[in-house]
């Protein structure tokens, strides 16, 4: 399994298109060996289609020689330059930050916007393709953001529907086997 190194190591790269889709003989494109270096790969090839909003720090060639984006402003990072934020855990599911805020502001999380997100401060929103988290009160805010989409608790609700009714389907198979046997 890959090993998760601490949040702040964390970063997207992305070929600028100078590699192509599916090239995994250029060992930063395959998604499963970038996992187990702490990077996320924002033009990585899949078959579901979904918008790359994230704003990767670094673009690399083949050779993953790295040039950094000068449009990059962070993993996470708050609109007003006066405050700060920073993640202090990232899984897949899950995502906190602490926030430092002088005022009312927005946190901006470099990940793609899904409204399947939920968080239990502030008022989650999209901003250009991202997650936007506003805030209104002073402070310092821990964060916690979760991923909860309704398709797994469907998914989950029809499987265990299915386990459900095999269970009885083999039961009344015990039941009229029983049955058939005594006279």
């Amino acid at each position: 399994m890959p090993q998760a190194q601490p949040p702040e190591e964390f970063f997207h790269i992305s070929s600028g298109g100078t590699v192509p889709k599916r090239e995994y003989r250029v060992t930063w494109m395959n998604p499963y060996l970038a996992l187990k270096r702490n990077r996320g790969i924002i033009d990585w090839y899949s078959p579901v289609r979904y918008g790359e909003r994230a704003v990767p720090r670094f673009f690399a060639d083949v050779n993953e020689v790295l040039t950094p984006n000068e449009a990059y402003r962070g993993e996470v990072y708050p609109l007003n330059p006066v405050n700060t934020a920073g993640l202090t855990k990232l899984s897949p599911n899950v995502i906190e930050i602490e926030a430092v805020l002088s005022g009312p502001d927005t946190i901006v999380l470099n990940q793609n916007f899904h409204p399947a997100w939920r968080t239990d401060a502030g008022t989650i929103s999209e901003r250009e393709g991202l997650i936007a988290i506003t805030i209104t009160e002073p402070g310092i805010h821990d964060i916690r953001l979760t991923f909860r989409p309704l398709s797994f608790y469907v998914g989950a609700a029809v499987s265990l529907a299915t386990l459900g009714g095999l269970v009885v389907a083999v039961r009344l198979q015990k039941l009229r086997r029983k049955r058939g046997r005594t006279p």
